[in-house]
């Protein structure tokens, strides 16, 4: 199953703020709209690339003023070929992200002794 990685920051950020105000939605309802548009990503981008137009994401996506609002607070840019790309992409998208993500989530569980393996010495016999 695939995931995104939502920071618990988000809900409440300035960026978040900014977003809500360039859809001129409640930050609620903008906070969907955002973890929508990054599971779409997750699913349809390897690299980055969206290969939609700025005006094809509202299109696709359902939600007007989306890729001006995406642009305005930094989660996207149009790239030379005049596709929509996703600003840092690799970093928080890529299968190293990933990677990092899970390991660190291992490594938490490790440290709180949170364990779903039974234990080496028990015995059933």
């Amino acid at each position: 199953m695939a995931w995104i990685k939502v920071q618990t920051t988000l809900a409440r950020s300035a960026k978040m703020m900014q977003f809500a105000a360039a859809l001129r939605m409640r930050r609620r309802e903008a906070l969907g709209v955002a973890v929508e548009w990054f599971c779409w990503v997750d699913a349809q981008c390897s690299n980055g690339c969206t290969g939609l137009l700025p005006e094809q994401v509202d299109d696709v996506m359902g939600c007007e003023r989306l890729a001006d609002a995406l642009l305005a607070v930094g989660w996207g840019f149009v790239g030379t070929d005049g596709f929509l790309y996703v600003a840092d992409f690799e970093q928080h998208n890529g299968e190293g992200a990933k990677a990092r993500a899970l390991a660190a989530e291992r490594q938490a569980k490790k440290r709180a002794g949170v364990c779903h393996a039974g234990s080496v010495t028990d015995s059933n016999a």
